[in-house]
């Protein structure tokens, strides 16, 4: 399944293959990652409904990190294997154009959204 993005990222693959996950600071404890929580929610989907539209994904502002071991580094200095990169937060919606109610002439489908 392609998915369409509306920030820096170009597919959600980046996402699942560059962003660190976040944990909870009072346990370390992982929590859901951006990937897991839309291309799981387009599989549930996708099992209801069939002939979804592509994913629309909105991200917050990109929080750039590095790993530990350059903590010391300047920036100019560091290799890509030491840069870390998340968003913040993300939203996103998928459309369902098979599931539609017509409203004062309007054609209008069911949404499925996540933030």
């Amino acid at each position: 399944m392609a998915y369409l993005i509306y920030s820096p990222i170009t597919e959600l693959s980046e996402i699942k293959e560059q962003h660190i996950i976040l944990v909870f600071t009072k346990d370390n404890k992982e929590t859901i990652s951006h990937y897991d929580f839309v291309a799981g929610t387009a599989e549930i989907v996708q099992d209801f409904y069939k002939g979804l539209e592509v994913p629309q994904i909105r991200m917050s502002h990109p929080i750039k990190g590095r790993v530990p071991s350059a903590r010391n580094k300047a920036a100019k200095d560091l290799l890509e294997s030491e840069k870390t990169l998340y968003y913040e937060r993300i939203a996103f919606i998928i459309e369902v154009p098979s599931v539609y109610e017509t409203i004062d002439g309007k054609d209008v489908n069911l949404v499925v959204g996540g933030v």
